[in-house]
């Protein structure tokens, strides 16, 4: 997908989803979905497996070196390095930055989110379902988390939320 969008694009993106979140709290203008799709064409397909793949995002630390020892005059010293931290999307060029949100084209949907938002924060992001060019639903990302000793995997499904007015 071409992610050069003009300036009033973007703006008039940012509204439109303004508009769809946090609008109504149990409908949604249709009309504001389908000019939501208008302004983001569906992406051509790279390769086959383009569009089968769901999209990932993985974030993670892990502790820095540190180091402990004796200072003449000083005493015990301990010295810590910052945490190094990796971030992976999977969906990279599709999305697309519009005021607070950022928002990508599937084939038969779009998705909307918060783009300071905590990622373990639920209603965050949503996705707008379409059939045949109309929109049918909205959905709510709910977000879980599994500990396994130090290592946290979060994971989310979206739930039903909100249908057109």
């Amino acid at each position: 997908m071409n992610t050069a969008v003009s300036g009033s694009d973007r703006v008039t993106l940012s509204a439109l989803a303004d508009r769809l979140v946090y609008g109504n709290p149990d409908t949604f203008d249709p009309e504001d979905a389908r000019e939501l799709a208008r302004l983001l064409p569906v992406p051509k397909r790279r390769h086959f497996l383009s569009g089968r793949l769901p999209g990932l995002i993985v974030r993670g630390s892990f502790p820095s070196m540190s180091g402990s020892g004796f200072a003449a005059g000083v005493g015990n010293v301990s010295l810590r390095g910052e945490d190094i931290s990796f971030d992976f999307d999977s969906r990279g060029r599709r999305l697309i930055r519009a005021g607070q949100w950022k928002i990508y084209r599937y084939p038969s949907a779009i998705g909307i989110e918060q783009v300071m938002a905590d990622d373990c924060d639920d209603a965050r992001a949503t996705l707008l379902e379409f059939r045949r060019g109309e929109p049918t639903r909205m959905l709510l990302l709910v977000q879980a988390e599994l500990s396994i000793g130090p290592i946290g995997i979060g994971f989310g499904r979206f739930t039903p939320w909100k249908v057109p007015a």
